[in-house]
């Protein structure tokens, strides 16, 4: 699901989205593509003290082949519909 984003990453060297997080499921995954464009994803962790942010870039960095570091949170840290970007 996220193929579109990955090949705007290698063309770019950089890829803006929204996602929609649900946190504290039993493990991190995409689940669909709405129909705004953001991205629901399952998180695997709980909202509690950064925990559910940082593995949504864990999972993400993984996901696009990049460091933690290159994976920005640009808003939404304390709302569950989050800008992120990823550089390369």
């Amino acid at each position: 699901m996220l193929e579109t984003h990955r090949k705007e990453l290698a063309a770019k060297n950089t890829v803006q989205f929204y996602v929609r997080v649900r946190s504290g499921m039993s493990k991190t995954e995409v689940q669909s593509i709405m129909d705004d464009g953001s991205i629901k994803i399952h998180v695997g962790a709980k909202a509690i003290m950064g925990k559910a942010n940082a593995e949504l870039k864990r999972y993400l960095a993984e996901e696009f082949g990049v460091s933690k570091e290159n994976v920005k949170m640009l808003s939404g840290a304390s709302n569950r519909v989050k800008l992120m970007r990823i550089v390369t």
